[in-house]
This record gives C-alpha cells, sequence and structure tokens, in this order.
C-alpha cells in the first residue's frame, strides 16, 4: 500500500520541485538583470541625448580615409591627437580638412608617456612643460588650437586632474569598470569624461555597444566612446568599419546628437 501511495504522489512532488525551481531560476534571473541595469543607469538632462565618438593617437590616414562615412551620417567625431611633431606635412592638412568638416581636433599629450608613472620620476613643472606645452605649441604654430585633453593608457589622478583643468575645457579617461554608467554624460557641462572602449581589444561586442546606444537615448545622455585604428585588421586596438557604421546607424536611427568633446564640455 505505501509502495503505491508513493506511486501517485511522486509525479505530484516532481511537478512541485520543477514549478519551484523554474520560479527560483526567474527570481534569479530578474535579480541579476536588475543588479547589472543599476550599472547602467545614469538619466541626464541633455537637451538632445547623444553620443561622442572619439580616437586617440595619431592615425590621422585612416581617420581621415574614413570621412565619407562621417559626413555621409553628418557625424561630428573628436581626434585627441599626440605626437604631432611627427606628423607629416600631408597628414597635418588632412587633420585640417578634418577640422574643416566640423570635427575637433583635440589634444593627447606631446608623447603618450603614461602620466602617473610620469610623475614618480619628475615634477609636475617638467611633465606640463614637456608633455603639454611642447605639444601644443607645435599644434598652435600650425593654426590648431585644442579646448579638450585625453590622458594616454587613460591613466590620472586628482593632482594631475586639477593642474589640467586649469588648461583645458575638460580632459578624458578611460571607464575601466563595470560601472557603464561613468561613460554616460548627464550634462553639456563636464569636466571629466570617461569613455567606453569600442575597438575590438576593448572585449565588448558590437551589440553591447548598440545596447549603450539604445541607453543614453532612453536615459537622455551623451554616451561617450573611445576607439584607435578604423578597420586595420593588423591590430586589435581598431574599430572594425562595420561595427562603426552601426553605430552610426543606430544612432542616426535613433535621432540621438554627436557631440564632439568640446560641446559636452564646461563652458
Amino acid at each position: 500500500m505505501q509502495s503505491s501511495v508513493s506511486l501517485v504522489v511522486f509525479p505530484y512532488l516532481l511537478d512541485i520541485m520543477k514549478t519551484a525551481t523554474k520560479t527560483l531560476f526567474a527570481a534569479l534571473g530578474c535579480l541579476i538583470f536588475f543588479c547589472a541595469c543599476t550599472k547602467y543607469e545614469k538619466v541626464g538632462s541633455i537637451n538632445k541625448p547623444g553620443i561622442a565618438l572619439t580616437f586617440d593617437d595619431g592615425y590621422v590616414d585612416e581617420w581621415y580615409q574614413f570621412l565619407p562615412l562621417f559626413d555621409s551620417f553628418q557625424v561630428k567625431a573628436t581626434f585627441y591627437v599626440c605626437g604631432y611633431k611627427n606628423l607629416s606635412p600631408e597628414q597635418k592638412k588632412k587633420l585640417k580638412t578634418l577640422q574643416q568638416h566640423g570635427h575637433e581636433i583635440a589634444f593627447h599629450s606631446t608623447s603618450h608617456p603614461d602620466f602617473v608613472k610620469y610623475l614618480q620620476r619628475n615634477k609636475i613643472a617638467k611633465l606640463e612643460e614637456e608633455e603639454i606645452r611642447q605639444g601644443l605649441q607645435d599644434m598652435n604654430n600650425d593654426g590648431i588650437y585644442p579646448q579638450t585633453f585625453a590622458y594616454p593608457y587613460g591613466s590620472h589622478n586628482e593632482i594631475l586632474d586639477n593642474c589640467l583643468l586649469r588648461r583645458f575645457k575638460s580632459i578624458r579617461a578611460l571607464n575601466g569598470t563595470k560601472n557603464f554608467s561613468k561613460s554616460f554624460a548627464p550634462t553639456t557641462d563636464n569636466s571629466i569624461l570617461y569613455a567606453i572602449g569600442m575597438d575590438l581589444s576593448s572585449g565588448k561586442t558590437t551589440e553591447q555597444l548598440l545596447n549603450f546606444v539604445s541607453l543614453a537615448k532612453q536615459n537622455n545622455d551623451c554616451l561617450v566612446l573611445v576607439g584607435h585604428h578604423i578597420n586595420n585588421h593588423d591590430t586589435k586596438m581598431e574599430v572594425p568599419y562595420y561595427r562603426l557604421k552601426k553605430i552610426i546607424k543606430s544612432a542616426v536611427e535613433q535621432g540621438l546628437e554627436f557631440y564632439t568633446a568640446s560641446a559636452i564640455s564646461r563652458k
């Protein structure tokens, strides 16, 4: 008798256990999703939500090559340049053309050292002279006057921030954390920007980056992204053409503004 009762009751117990397990996993899924979402949330007050596409270093030929892509979607990007004095006359001319098309030419140091490590060996006055003033002077001599700055390697501290904010409208670092909300500028009056990498080396998928674009629209922010090479398959520090175009098209389809760094920096 006991055996027959067990045979009848067991399937019901099994169903109950399956239902409870599904409920538990659903609850855990919601919890994980909620926790993840809190890392993206930053409600802004920008008149028009947007995206700031930024590119670092001195890959002028590649940036210039994709000027038709930028023009076709009315994109305005920011190019943070280092080693300006080492550019060829033709590359300097290309930079000026990018500027004439509405793009911002910004500053990324004279020789691209890690600023925090540099300060461990030298005084800040030497850094200002060799890595800021000299490089800016080279650009000023050719009629380029950068207003914003990006740290080489994203390496910075409070001392450096205070020093450089005396000279630039904003400074841009890298967002190496899981708190992606840091990369959504909530206003157009920012002093420090934190960019999310869009190169293949960043580890971000194209789908993730497109989700960030949608979140900027949803939260009325400006998403700040950074890349280096464009469509150079010899390095992982590239934004492939297909990825860049998808990001741009997504922004256009959602009615986002393309901001330069200066446009979202303190006035």
